[in-house]
């Protein structure tokens, strides 16, 4: 995972696979920013910022990217499914597992707010906070090709059929953490998850992070 530093040291960004890492990694290192450790960013006491989308669509793409750089992925999931080691690529590991115990400091931008575009809200962000940048469209990169959207299609169908409720549980966090970034700029809020309400569900939760973390 990717951390930039701006030129006064007290914003950090996260680059997070499949959130829009490549563009903003381009755009802020193009404009003064500089990689630094998450030791020094911590040190430095520095506010960390970063983009989310809600995390069943980061999955999609995330292991669609996988299945288009990887031929022998796509005939396993043809013939037998998903293969388990996909879930500890860095495309599709829960946000609250790449970033440890820093994820509820984040403030996190949504990508996928219906009424402004992510670029708008980027923009906001920035002005809010006297950062002295403007990304355009122009500045775009990485933008997902064609040739990956069958393979989203068909993750997405072998998923919303067996793997629905795996994911719930798997993501947990994450949707929470995309619910408050929604919840944070609509009006009037929208109620996006219901968190866990038995004790099983969080037993769940905490097996699949203990696995997760114990595989890394």
């Amino acid at each position: 995972m990717r951390l930039l530093l701006n030129p006064s040291k007290k914003w950090c960004y996260i680059a997070i696979k499949k959130n829009c890492s490549m563009t903003f990694s381009t755009f802020l290192q193009q404009n003064g920013w500089t990689d630094v450790s998450m030791r020094d960013a911590e040190e430095l006491n520095c506010r960390y910022f970063s983009h989310i989308q809600n995390p069943f669509e980061r999955y999609y793409k995330g292991i669609a990217e996988i299945l288009y750089k990887q031929p022998d992925a796509q005939v396993h999931l043809m013939q037998n499914g998903l293969i388990p080691t996909m879930f500890l690529d860095d495309h599709v590991l829960p946000i609250s597992v790449l970033t440890n115990d820093i994820s509820r400091f984040i403030h996190f931008i949504p990508m996928d707010y219906y009424k402004y575009s992510c670029n708008e809200l980027t923009n906001d962000f920035f002005a809010e906070n006297n950062i002295d940048l403007k990304i355009r469209n122009g500045d775009v990169k990485h933008v997902s090709s064609t040739k990956k959207k069958p393979f989203q299609q068909k993750v997405r169908k072998q998923l919303e059929i067996g793997y629905n409720s795996y994911l719930r549980v798997l993501y947990a966090t994450d949707l929470k953490l995309h619910n408050a970034a929604i919840k944070r700029i609509s009006s009037p809020p929208l109620e996006l998850f219901v968190e866990p309400k038995t004790l099983m569900d969080n037993v769940r939760i905490f097996f699949a992070n203990y696995f997760i973390n114990s595989s890394r």
